[in-house]
C-alpha cells in the first residue's frame, strides 16, 4: 500500500466520519428550519443529507437557515 494511502486510512480510523440522514418533513416552516439547524449544530456532522418532498425549490437561504454557513 502506498504510504500516503496508508496514512489516510489510519487517520480516518482514528476519528469516525459523522453522517446525518434525515427525512425532515416541514422545511416550509421557519420554526422547522430552526429546529433542524439546532440539531445539526449540536451533532456536528461532516455530511448532512436532508430529504424534503414537499419543498419544490431549495434556495441557498433555506440551506443556510437549516445548516449554517459552514455547509455551503
Amino acid at each position: 500500500m502506498h504510504a500516503l494511502v496508508a496514512r489516510l486510512v489510519i487517520e480516518m480510523n482514528e476519528q469516525p466520519l459523522r453522517i446525518m440522514v434525515w427525512n425532515v418533513r416541514g422545511l416550509n416552516a421557519p420554526a422547522r428550519r430552526n429546529a433542524v439547524f439546532q440539531v445539526v449544530n449540536q451533532a456536528c456532522p461532516a455530511i448532512v443529507c436532508l430529504q424534503e418532498t414537499k419543498l419544490h425549490v431549495v434556495s441557498l437561504n433555506i440551506v443556510r437557515q437549516c445548516l449554517g454557513a459552514k455547509f455551503e
